[in-house]
């Protein structure tokens, strides 16, 4: 590596932008101090024109399926679907606070597999303290069932790649179809997150009430604070709600096999969500006008910011170093033990720098190694588990945990990073290595099958 006043600006640069991402001074977007990062290595010549180009047809694809994803979940929360499940969750709890807890982790691993961990925290946090403060919940007892929505929504973007965006960019950049991506991860990543949610509840069991008293609900503007704008009373039944699950299911199984449709998985996104809109705006009087305005567009700026002052990073050989580090590791340790290690590695780098930029710099490295399509693969499972999971031991690992905490602080819940950290650095290490090791297990399954 040749230390340069390239390679010093575009270090100084990542940097700086990072800490202004996760430290949010004045409350600005992050995809503000990003833009502002990418703006300053591309006038700096590190990153040219060619390269901006390449990464615009990196993400491109997957930014506009993840938007499309959030568009959809705004309908959904607009005509009401949101609450109402909500609603049923606290019912099917039949006021036991041990049923509510598997039932608030079953329903947000469902909500991030049909959606993202995004959406799922920023639409199923609020309405999760709506309805626990209309419950005998203490306000200690109120965290287990909030923390645990929000790992457990953020672990659920492993096993299809589809819920979240910088998983799609990472298949593109290593060439791997999303179906290949769901038949290698879904059923070890499911596994990995069922462990989680047993290693939460045998550390909060004690502090979950076993019954609880529950009132009436009524999602009031005046009272209950939301990102997306409050909504008036759910106005689907149960029948609907049936129905609209059945269309996402078979949504996402259009997705996960968009590459064998020879289709695009943004052009199957956009004609999903304007299906939905030709069946629910009449009935709902919806606007995709205003549902287009509320859209984290964001989130395509934030992606492509980030990949540039990423691309800086390999434009001064930070990205062929870490290749080289990649390579001995995976050549000279059985796949068990270097698996171990990339995962290792990326969780590390998640959780001080973020998953987005942790995630993109370690697919890069991976994407110039010269693997095996065995070992490729596995490296690329391993990478997405450490980004994916062993990200969530700090809250700046993930937008998803940041989004959360500002929510909590938004709704006068007090949450501090110590507490936060008591549980995590005991339950993430443990589920990121016990998911590798599903995922190895089911590699070596198919193997010899």
């Amino acid at each position: 590596m040749i230390f340069s006043p390239g390679f010093a600006a575009a270090t100084i640069i990542f940097l700086f932008t990072m800490i202004l991402v996760i430290t949010r001074p004045m409350k600005l977007n992050e995809a503000i101090y990003s833009s502002a990062g990418a703006l300053i290595v591309v006038l700096l010549g590190i990153v040219s024109l060619s390269d901006i180009s390449q990464i615009y047809f990196k993400i491109e694809d997957a930014s506009i399926t993840i938007i499309s994803n959030f568009i959809l979940a705004l309908i959904l929360d607009k005509i009401g679907f949101f609450q109402l499940v909500a609603e049923y969750l606290i019912k099917r709890s039949r006021n036991s606070g041990i049923r509510l807890f598997w039932l608030t982790a079953g329903l947000s691993y469902l909500m991030t597999l049909l959606f993202n961990n995004d959406g799922c925290i920023l639409i199923l946090t609020p309405l999760l303290i709506k309805l626990l403060n209309a419950t005998s919940f203490k306000k200690h007892e109120k965290i287990p069932i909030l923390l645990t929505s929000a790992l457990i929504a953020t672990a659920s973007s492993a096993p299809i790649g589809v819920s979240n965006v910088v998983n799609l960019v990472a298949l593109k950049i290593i060439g791997m179809s999303l179906h290949e991506h769901v038949w290698m991860m879904f059923l070890p990543a499911t596994m990995g997150v069922v462990f989680l949610t047993f290693l939460l509840y045998v550390l909060f069991r004690k502090k979950i009430p076993k019954q609880f008293h529950s009132g009436s609900v009524t999602f009031d503007s005046s009272r209950f604070h939301h990102p997306l704008k409050p909504v008036p009373q759910a106005k689907i039944n149960s029948r609907h709600v049936v129905l609209i699950c059945c269309f996402i299911l078979g949504m996402r199984l259009v997705l996960i096999s968009s590459s064998l449709l020879g289709l695009s998985l943004s052009f199957l996104s956009i004609a999903g969500v304007l299906l939905l809109y030709m069946l629910t705006r009449k009935n709902y009087q919806i606007s995709m006008r205003k549902t287009l305005a509320k859209a984290p567009w964001h989130v395509f700026i934030f992606a492509f910011s980030m990949y540039i002052l990423i691309f800086s990073l390999n434009n001064v050989g930070i990205t062929a170093e870490l290749t080289k580090y990649l390579t001995d590791i995976v050549e000279q340790m059985p796949l068990v033990e270097s698996s171990m290690t990339i995962a290792l590695v990326t969780s590390v780098l998640s959780n001080l720098i973020n998953n987005h930029p942790a995630l993109m710099l370690m697919m890069l490295a991976l994407s110039d190694a010269h693997l095996s399509p065995v070992i490729l693969k596995a490296s690329y499972m391993a990478i997405i588990i450490g980004s994916d999971i062993g990200s969530l031991v700090t809250p700046i690992g993930t937008l998803a945990t940041m989004l959360w905490m500002f929510i909590l602080k938004e709704n006068g819940i007090k949450f501090k990073w110590k507490s936060y950290l008591k549980i995590t650095i005991l339950v993430i290490p443990l589920t990121t290595a016990a998911t590798v090791f599903f995922l190895l297990g089911w590699i070596y399954l198919n193997m010899i099958m």
